[in-house]
């Protein structure tokens, strides 16, 4: 649904920013910090605590091939 992937939007840039994943899930409408990470682990694959390892996320490579 484009509302979850909006929110997992802002949730991966308020995390790069350094908020912590239990204030992100608050702000995304999840009720705890496990529910939040189930759903962004199957979202992207990877743990939100994570994110700041994964740049590519965060910011896309926008050099030319």
């Amino acid at each position: 649904e484009w509302r979850q992937q909006v929110r997992f939007h802002d949730a991966v840039e308020n995390l790069a920013c350094g908020k912590s994943v239990g204030e992100v899930a608050r702000d995304c409408g999840y009720a705890s910090a496990s529910a939040f990470t189930a759903a962004f682990r199957k979202n992207f694959g990877m743990q939100p605590s994570r994110i700041w390892q994964a740049p590519s996320i965060v910011e896309p490579d926008r050099r030319s091939p």
